[in-house]
């Protein structure tokens, strides 16, 4: 079934159905590949010397490239899966490319983790790497046995999953950074950033039932945008937006304050014995007016 919209001043404009021709929807290929390029060149830029000539935190280059490399790896397979396949041709291609975009939750609860671990040591952390780990291995799952069954609620299943860990990495990074009494307003970029994104992508599920192809049966006439797909350019509005705090959290490397060990299980120290400097992170030390 083709849906027809009226163009005003400029011919009218069809969509076909999603379900049975690729591409159908524009906005949401625009999306998907603006995002997913430029977190590909993100992850390319960061290894560059001159992109990062003061950045101290080897660790922290590294989780900040995984998570540009597997994000931008999940939104462009996604968007090849749109651009060539239909809905259903290739439903397979497109829940694999969401897996992807699930597992770039990674280095994100591994920091978060790492950071709240070095700031309040305790061995209770082993429980709780254990209870990130099983997060992330559960909502695997979850994500792709309520995509089997409900086919047009996988993306709110995304959403949903993805908002769940980036509250969780903001909810740990803004209680350290209270610790720490940090004051720097740059420092709480990275709370900021992953704040935005958890609301984009609950907009971006709750949305795509009646702006993405599930609305294509009633012609989008509930899609408060009013057109299919072009959700996903606002999603990508702040997500792109949310991506450049989320740089200024990891480029910043609070060089105020004195240097806290990160734990073994980033450090990775157990797998090389050999190495002789643990990665760090920058904590400002309290003034003394502070402490008065």
């Amino acid at each position: 079934m083709e849906c027809e919209f009226e163009g005003g001043k400029f011919d009218d404009f069809i969509i076909q159905d999603p379900y049975l021709f690729p591409a159908a929807h524009g906005g949401r290929l625009v999306g998907l590949w603006c995002n997913g390029g430029l977190c590909g060149l993100l992850a390319v830029l960061i290894w560059l010397p001159w992109f990062r000539p003061k950045m101290k935190d080897r660790l922290k280059i590294k989780l900040c490239s995984w998570y540009a490399f597997l994000t931008s790896c999940g939104n462009s397979l996604e968007a090849l899966a749109t651009c060539v396949l239909s809905e259903n041709d290739g439903f397979a291609l497109m829940l694999i490319a969401r897996m992807v975009t699930i597992t770039s939750l990674g280095p994100l609860l591994a920091l978060a983790n790492g950071l709240g671990e070095a700031i309040w040591p305790s061995k209770r952390w082993q429980d709780v790497w254990i209870v990130s780990i099983l997060f992330l291995l559960g909502s695997l799952a979850g994500f792709l046995t309520l995509s089997l069954m409900l086919r047009d609620f996988g993306v709110l299943a995304l959403g949903c999953t993805m908002a769940l860990g980036f509250f969780y990495t903001g909810a740990v990074w803004l209680l350290t950074l209270l610790a720490i009494r940090e004051r720097q307003p740059i420092a709480y970029t990275g709370v900021i950033a992953v704040i935005l994104l958890a609301g984009s992508y609950i907009f971006l599920g709750l949305t795509d039932l009646t702006c993405g192809p599930p609305g294509h049966v009633d012609c989008y006439v509930h899609c408060f945008l009013g057109q299919g797909g072009t959700h996903y350019i606002l999603w990508m509005a702040v997500v792109l937006g949310a991506n450049g705090f989320l740089w200024m959290h990891f480029y910043d490397d609070q060089p105020r304050g004195a240097q806290i060990q990160w734990p073994k299980i980033l450090t990775f120290r157990m797998f090389h014995p050999a190495a002789t400097d643990a990665a760090t992170v920058s904590v400002p030390e309290p003034s003394a007016a502070t402490d008065a």
